[in-house]
């Protein structure tokens, strides 16, 4: 009789265990994918398909809608979407419900969806603390939206926003936007500086991106403004590469190997960003790599440029094998050695009429850039992409060492 008075408590308090273990379980998995979907619908906007970017953010509706700081991020992941299409009021309604804090949750209407809703209330605070856990910031709307617009560089759209922001943020005191003309807002400057955790993430910003796989093949490139995981950097033959992971890569995905002098790397968890910081950083990366290309553009414009490429490409590669040969001849021994050494006595030989060729095309490429002015700097295209760069820089300033 005793074990069966036992046996009934048990039962259930296992069934609760389990139950509770479950839901755990549902609830990474689905904290998971409504990042990933977002992250998705973030990369339709950049791309400008804007269509496939809310149907995104459709699919991921219901489940988002369970977490106050995913309603919140769908949110402005949606703003960024309608500024893309020009329909500012769609994102200033968006920004005007986060700014009254209407994110609740829809009531369960299961056993299941009510101990889901539970589970949540217990970790969202801790899993999606970077977002601002059940009480995200009610900021973020109205900042999204004023990043996005200056990422458009439209005045006159953004200077109506500011107008609005003046007006709301000066009736609450917020930032002291009442005493402030209306293109001086500045919202960041009343908000901490959020804390993004470990680890590092890097944009895409060079002129072209390749990747490569473990064992040093081509295996595609990343787009400008790309974002992408690093988990470790270390110095190859061709100079310094990074460790790095796509966003919806999967576990057994091999990591892609970039050069770092094709990124911006910076400090956190590429996870914990929020849609309006993203954007930021895309755009700086975007306008980073235009940059590049436009000051190799404006260097070739020097009719010796090509020749001073090729022959420093000759050169580098001479010297590159050069220290291959003599670094396997220092470790060789007998027939091995000898080998080597004679096969480093032909360089030698060689080595005279390669490096002239290169200085003479480097000494005609600086007479004709110092003769005909050609700064790279001062090429109009050049100094119109500085400023963009610039610009984006300044925006990221509240949130990173730029």
């Amino acid at each position: 009789m005793k074990r069966n008075a036992l046996f009934a408590p048990v039962f259930v308090l296992t069934l609760f265990v389990l139950s509770a273990a479950a839901a755990v379980g549902a609830y990474a998995v689905r904290v998971s994918a409504v990042r990933r979907g977002i992250e998705r619908a973030m990369e339709r906007f950049y791309e400008q398909e804007n269509e496939k970017g809310f149907a995104q953010l459709d699919r991921i509706d219901y489940w988002a809608g369970q977490h106050p700081a995913f309603i919140s991020q769908v949110r402005c992941a949606a703003i960024i979407g309608h500024i893309g299409t020009n329909q500012d009021e769609a994102a200033m309604v968006l920004a005007d419900r986060e700014l009254t804090n209407d994110r609740t949750p829809p009531r369960p209407d299961s056993v299941w969806q009510a101990l889901y809703h539970v589970v949540s209330e217990q970790l969202d605070p801790t899993w999606l603390k970077a977002m601002g856990g059940r009480e995200p910031d009610p900021n973020i709307g109205y900042r999204t939206m004023q990043h996005a617009l200056q990422a458009t560089g439209d005045e006159q759209r953004l200077a109506r926003l500011n107008e609005r922001i003046a007006m709301l943020f000066g009736e609450t005191g917020l930032a002291g936007a009442a005493e402030q003309p209306a293109a001086t807002v500045d919202v960041e400057a009343a908000l901490e500086a959020p804390d993004f955790g470990r680890g590092r993430f890097a944009v895409a910003s060079g002129a072209s991106i390749r990747c490569y796989n473990e064992e040093g093949k081509h295996c595609g490139d990343l787009r400008p403004g790309a974002l992408v995981t690093v988990t470790d950097t270390h110095t190859s033959n061709g100079g310094e590469v990074a460790v790095c992971h796509q966003e919806n890569a999967g576990i057994s995905d091999p990591p892609l190997l970039v050069r770092t002098r094709d990124l911006i790397i910076w400090k956190g968890d590429l996870t914990e960003l929020p849609p309006d910081v993203r954007s930021l950083l895309a755009e700086h990366g975007r306008a980073a790599s235009e940059l590049r290309q436009a000051r190799m553009r404006a260097a070739e414009r020097n009719p010796h440029a090509m020749n001073y490429k090729k022959a420093t490409t000759k050169y580098k590669a001479f010297v590159a094998k050069v220290k291959r040969l003599t670094a396997a001849r220092d470790k060789a021994e007998g027939a091995d050695r000898t080998r080597y050494a004679d096969e480093l006595h032909g360089l030698k030989n060689k080595a005279p009429e390669l490096r002239d060729a290169y200085e003479t095309a480097k000494r005609n490429y600086e007479e004709w850039k110092a003769t005909n002015g050609g700064s790279v700097d001062s090429d109009p295209e050049v100094a119109t992409i500085q400023d963009r760069v610039d610009k984006a820089s300044q925006q990221l300033a509240p949130y990173f060492d730029t």
